[in-house]
C-alpha cells in the first residue's frame, strides 16, 4: 500500500536533543498528520471513517466545543462557592446573612458539577494517556475547596434542620477524585498537541498494520541516533497504535 511516511520518519530523523523527542511527540507525529488524509487508506478504513462521521466531523466538532471553552473555565470553578457561602460572602468589605438553606444545597450543586468536570478530565486523559491542560490546576483549587468547606459545614450543622450528610457527599467526593486526579495526571507525560489525533479505533487491520510498521521504522531512527527511550525498539513495537507511551502494567489497568 502507498503511503506516505516522510513525516513522522523525518522528524526522527532531524530532532535534536534539545528539543522534546519523547515517545508521545513521535506518536503525535505520526498519528496527528494521518487526521487530516495524508495516508492512503484502504477501502475497509473508508468505509469505518463514512459510518463513524470521518476525521473531519471530529475535528469540526472539537473546533465548536473549543469555542465553549472560556466558559466551561470559568464554570468549572463552582466548588469556590463553597467557602465563600460558608463565611457569610465576606469579600472586600461585601457581607450578607448566612442561610444554611441556601448554602448547604447550592454548595452540594456546586461541588457535583465539579465531579462532572473531574469525569470530564479523566475521558480527556483515557484518550491519550497524557497529562490534560488545567487538569493540576482544577485539582488543586477543588481540594483547596473542599478542605476549607468541609469543616464550615460540619461547624454550620445545627443552623439547617435534618442531617447534612446528602450536602457533604459530594464534598468528600470530589476531594477524593481531586486526588486521584493529581495522582495520574502528575504521573502522566506532558503532551504536546498541534491537532486531534486519529481516532486509531477505525482503523481495519491492513492500515492499523501499516502504521505500525512506520512507527516501528522511527523508532528504530531514534535509536540508531542514540535518542530512543522508555525501552527498547521491539519492546516499544509491541505496545498497541496510539499507546506508544503508556506502560503494559498501565495499559492493562485503563483497558480493565
Amino acid at each position: 500500500m502507498e503511503h506516505e511516511k516522510g513525516d513522522v520518519l523525518g522528524w526522527a530523523g532531524e530532532v535534536s536533543r534539545e528539543d522534546s523527542h519523547g515517545l508521545v511527540e513521535l506518536e503525535d507525529e505520526l498519528l496527528i498528520p494521518a487526521a487530516f488524509d495524508r495516508y492512503d487508506w484502504g477501502e475497509a478504513t473508508r468505509s469505518s471513517f463514512r459510518r463513524n462521521g470521518g476525521p473531519l466531523p471530529w475535528v469540526l466538532a472539537k473546533a465548536g466545543f473549543m469555542l465553549l471553552v472560556p466558559l466551561l473555565w470559568l464554570a468549572s470553578v463552582a466548588p469556590i462557592y463553597g467557602p465563600v457561602a460558608f463565611t457569610n460572602g465576606s469579600y472586600r468589605g461585601m457581607e450578607r446573612e448566612f442561610s444554611a438553606s441556601g448554602a448547604y444545597p447550592v454548595t452540594a450543586l456546586c461541588f457535583a458539577y465539579g465531579l462532572l468536570v473531574l469525569g470530564y478530565l479523566y475521558v480527556r486523559w483515557r484518550e491519550d494517556h497524557d497529562r490534560v491542560s488545567g487538569a493540576t490546576t482544577l485539582g488543586w483549587i477543588y481540594v483547596v475547596c473542599a478542605v476549607l468547606t468541609l469543616p464550615l459545614a460540619y461547624g454550620n450543622a445545627d443552623s439547617l434542620s435534618g442531617g447534612i450528610g446528602l450536602y457533604v457527599a459530594p464534598m468528600w467526593t470530589v476531594l477524593v477524585a481531586s486526588v486521584v486526579t493529581l495522582v495520574y495526571q502528575y504521573r502522566s507525560p506532558r503532551g504536546v498537541r498541534v491537532g486531534p489525533r486519529l481516532k486509531t479505533a477505525l482503523l481495519e487491520g491492513e492500515d492499523r498494520a501499516m502504521l505500525l510498521d512506520v512507527r516501528r521504522e522511527a523508532l528504530q531512527v531514534l535509536a540508531d541516533r542514540g535518542l530512543l527511550e522508555g525501552g527498547s525498539v521491539e519492546e516499544l513495537s509491541a505496545r498497541p497504535l496510539g499507546e506508544l507511551h503508556v506502560a503494559p502494567e498501565d495499559a492493562h489497568a485503563a483497558r480493565r
